[in-house]
């Protein structure tokens, strides 16, 4: 639970920072599809792990730029294990189109 709250956090606070900032780039496994992500996980391939470090770093880069006082640390205390598991039904759910960036944008 406390993974899928942090998630919307981050869903809301995206949503509000992309709102007045212009549109970015993005490298790396975050263009990687939800079908990628499922079928890498369900076979555990070895590019699994990849995919996660990208997530690890986009979740950690974001946490360390948002300095608003009345945003709290997200990450703090979180369940990587329960933080995947919600990925996984996520992509699991709503298939191939969604890339990992927007499953987190």
């Amino acid at each position: 639970m406390k993974t899928a709250l942090a998630v919307s956090k981050l869903c809301l606070i995206g949503a509000n920072g992309i709102g007045s900032a212009q549109a970015r780039w993005v490298l790396g496994h975050g263009l990687t599809s939800c079908g990628a992500w499922t079928q890498a996980h369900t076979t555990n391939a070895p590019e699994r792990l990849n995919m996660e470090d990208w997530i690890a770093g986009y979740l950690s880069n974001f946490n360390s730029l948002t300095n608003d006082p009345d945003v709290p640390d997200f990450l703090e205390d979180e369940d990587w294990d329960g933080l995947i598991a919600w990925i996984d039904n996520y992509c699991a759910a709503y298939d191939a189109p969604m890339t990992l960036y927007l499953v987190l944008a």
